[in-house]
């Protein structure tokens, strides 16, 4: 079995995060976001953040603990309703 530590070791720096503007994909388009990892950081900054951008929506959540990734859930599906949206499935992985 392969560990995220391992891919990210293996990958080196092409595995580094990415970000890219929406404008890069044309006017309309908005970009899809997988969270690997519901810790902390995640749920207090990098989800909030990604969120309060409005440039990509959430499609899936990923974390070892049940729990997380109920709570990654909860943070996605919170910030639509706040907008007044109806969330859409969001794609949960524990592996």
């Amino acid at each position: 079995m392969i560990t995220r530590r391992k891919l990210l070791q293996a990958a080196g720096a092409a595995a580094a995060p990415m970000f890219v503007p929406s404008r890069a994909f044309g006017s309309n388009s908005r970009i899809t976001v997988g969270q690997i990892g519901l810790g902390r950081i995640a749920q207090s900054h990098d989800m909030p953040g990604v969120i309060k951008s409005d440039m990509a929506d959430y499609i899936a959540v990923c974390d070892l603990d049940k729990k997380r990734i109920a709570d990654g859930v909860k943070i996605v599906e919170k910030a639509y309703t706040d907008r007044s949206m109806s969330a859409p499935q969001i794609r949960t992985f524990d592996n």
